[in-house]
This record gives C-alpha cells, structure tokens and sequence, in this order.
C-alpha cells in the first residue's frame, strides 16, 4: 500500500486542486478542505498561514455549497 505524502509542498498543490475543482463542484470542494484542512494541522500547524487561508476556502467553499443546494431545492 503506498504511503500517502503529507509535505507541504503536496498539500500546497492538493489545496490548489481542491480550489480548481470548485469550479464545477462546490461541494466537491468543500469536501475536500474538510479533509485537507486535517492534514494541514498535522503537517503545518493550527496557525500557520497556510492551515488559516485553508480553513478561509473551507468558509468559503461551505458558503457556495449550501447556496448551491439551496438553490436546486428551489427549482
């Protein structure tokens, strides 16, 4: 079973990749800060700058996700 990398450079371009599928898929997004914003934690730090502008996109991704919902159960 291969190891899953958890340097900051990988979680740096899973977090770009996170923002990229946003585009298309809010809840796609949202989902995957959830669990990239625990690796962030585990491999930065609870306030590095990188886990805060995380946490920012996961706000922000939950916000765009509940407005999508939102809007489908109204059409």
């Amino acid at each position: 079973m291969a190891r899953r990398s958890t340097s900051p450079r990988t979680t740096s371009t899973r977090h770009n990749l996170a923002n990229w599928r946003g585009t298309g898929d809010a809840k796609g997004a949202f989902q995957a800060f959830e669990m990239l914003v625990q690796q962030m934690v585990r491999v930065l730090g609870p306030d590095h700058p990188g886990t805060l502008a995380t946490r920012h996109n996961l706000a922000n991704w939950r916000g765009e996700a509940e407005d999508a919902a939102a809007h489908q159960s109204t059409d």
